[in-house]
């Protein structure tokens, strides 16, 4: 099941101390900051307005192997975290 989720209605604004990820920055940011914040997930923001969030343990599976020989590691993890989250959803629902 996936628990990471891209909204298409804004919600709140993020707080001054909040940590969290854009959803245009890539998967290895997200990680990056996941990790130096020791974040199990992060909200995902879209010009200013919170739009979703993303799960570690998401993140780990979508990194894990694939049947298609393009889907390699280091190609996963350039993409950015919304287009990554759309297509976990889509791989979960059998497209």
């Amino acid at each position: 099941m996936i628990r990471s989720n891209i909204n298409p209605q804004p919600k709140h604004t993020p707080s001054k101390n909040e940590i969290y990820i854009n959803s245009e920055d890539l998967v290895l940011k997200c990680l990056e900051v996941m990790i130096q914040h020791k974040q199990f997930k992060l909200p995902i923001y879209t010009e200013k307005r919170c739009t979703g969030e993303v799960h570690l343990g998401d993140l780990i599976n979508f990194l894990g192997p694939d049947q298609a020989p393009i889907d390699n590691f280091v190609h996963k993890l350039n993409f950015t975290v919304e287009s990554a989250i759309v297509r976990m959803i889509k791989m979960s629902q059998g497209y």
